[in-house]
């Protein structure tokens, strides 16, 4: 696995904190370490020999600038790493760009989740309602009906509690946010992903070695 390098943009970004939460969490990063041990460690999916986890929020500029460069890389996993997309929230506006997300998800149209991060960060678009959200979905030629069936069903619901209970698990505070494994967490710099792939091959390592 090879990573882009971060271009200007991110790098820019980088240079201010990350999205944050204003509130209470784990000391990570304290020894200024690039990769920390998470706190209450576990797997979010039992699925995969690896598992590498992405919290992001769609109003977060960082999310948007470092989404294409993580889908590059990701694109590069091996087949032993299962890669996961959970959106994060920390009040109601977020909690509609969860349900935004897994109704995305519900109706297989993970193809706008780029979309997304570019109406609102390129184009300038408020979606922060459920109505404008509405409205976005109809643009994109997906049946309104079938949108305000899954955004408001139960299984969306469920998944929105499953992301908000593996986020508040890890103690993080910001987003985006990159979990390896349910143990260890990513600083958010330019080599984010560089070191990511440093913990992911780590943890193949691990699976090879016999057991004692």
């Amino acid at each position: 696995m090879k990573p882009r390098r971060f271009n200007l943009t991110l790098a820019t970004l980088l240079i201010t904190a990350a999205c944050a939460l204003p509130a209470h969490a784990a000391n990570y990063f304290a020894d200024n370490l690039p990769v920390d041990n998470v706190v209450n460690p576990g797997r979010v999916q039992p699925i995969g020999e690896v598992e590498v986890v992405e919290f992001f929020w769609y109003g977060c500029p960082h999310c948007a600038a470092f989404e294409p460069l993580l889908e590059d890389w990701v694109k590069e996993l091996p087949s032993t790493v299962k890669f996961i997309r959970l959106p994060a929230s920390w009040n109601a506006n977020m909690t509609n760009q969860q349900r935004w997300y897994f109704t995305l998800e519900a109706l297989n149209r993970l193809d706008l989740h780029s979309k997304a991060f570019n109406d609102i960060h390129k184009k300038r678009m408020t979606l922060q309602t459920p109505a404008q959200i509405e409205r976005w979905a109809g643009a994109q030629k997906i049946n309104v009906a079938e949108w305000r069936k899954a955004y408001n069903s139960q299984a969306v619901t469920e998944r929105v509690n499953y992301a908000q209970a593996a986020y508040k698990r890890f103690e993080l505070n910001w987003v985006p946010a990159v979990v390896v494994n349910g143990k260890r967490v990513v600083a958010f710099t330019p080599d984010i992903l560089k070191n990511a792939e440093t913990a992911v091959q780590e943890e193949l390592r691990g699976l090879k070695q016999p057991a004692q």
